[in-house]
């Protein structure tokens, strides 16, 4: 899977997750807990760990390189401090997504509390806001 696959496929999870959970929530607050035995996660529940089963380490491990290697690339050799603003913002985006890649959590994707809170509350935010300049940039 490309770096780009991985990206989507955390935030297709992540907006997934996110619906049912505030679709579940309409009635006041839910513990994650709570949510995880909700007629709203059934519904969505194979959907979710097709999703996950797409994110194992190798997948991961293979995302985190290609933006590495895209780092590199922006700075081509010198210092980041010497990129224009355009290229430090991309560098920036980069940053935030592997962030987001390196975080244990990912690590241990699962259809759990932990990583579901995360993902939504974290996660998806940072990616959300950086794809539409980091996926471009990865392909």
């Amino acid at each position: 899977m490309s770096a780009v696959n991985t990206i989507e496929t955390l935030i297709h999870l992540g907006i997934t997750v996110k619906d049912a959970y505030n679709n579940a929530r309409k009635n006041g607050g839910i513990p994650w807990q709570t949510f995880l035995q909700s007629n709203e996660f059934k519904q969505i529940e194979a959907h979710v760990t097709a999703l996950l089963g797409r994110l194992g380490k190798s997948e991961v491990r293979a995302a985190l390189e290609t933006v590495e290697q895209k780092k590199k690339a922006l700075v081509g050799g010198g210092s980041i401090a010497n990129l224009p603003a355009d290229k430090l913002l991309q560098y920036f985006d980069l940053l935030s997504v592997e962030g987001v890649l390196v975080r244990k959590e990912l690590e241990q994707a699962a259809k759990s509390e932990a990583f579901f809170a995360w993902l939504v509350d974290e996660a998806l935010p940072k990616l959300v806001s950086v794809a539409k300049v980091v996926v471009p940039l990865l392909v």
